[in-house]
């Protein structure tokens, strides 16, 4: 049995769970007068990507890595998805406050 074997999945080496967060709670069915061709909620990979920015990183490139292992993406292509899931209705009601401060560090106004 190695250290690996005793680290929960939710919880990535080199990563500290903000204060005051969970573990991530079920997708957000869709609002009413939505098309049923529209997203209903967040998929697994998009509560992945907003379960990773509530971490705090130790370690220079850890969260990198943890990118890699746990979705399988590149960075960049998970910037790139983080960039536009914020900008979702979906995101904003699963973890305002979360999607707001990402917001902020992004530099959107308001």
């Amino acid at each position: 049995m190695t250290d690996e074997d005793d680290v929960p999945e939710d919880d990535a080496p080199g990563a500290e769970r903000a204060p005051g967060t969970g573990p991530a709670p079920e997708a957000v069915p869709a609002a009413e007068g939505e098309a049923p061709g529209e997203e209903a909620g967040l998929g697994a990979v998009d509560l992945a990507i907003l379960a990773l920015e509530n971490l705090q990183w130790k370690y220079q490139g850890a969260k990198e890595l943890e990118i890699r292992r746990r979705l399988n993406l590149s960075p960049t292509h998970y910037y790139q998805r983080l960039n536009v899931l914020i900008d979702t209705r979906a995101a904003l009601e699963h973890d305002p406050m979360l999607v707001a401060r990402l917001r902020r560090q992004r530099g959107d106004r308001g």
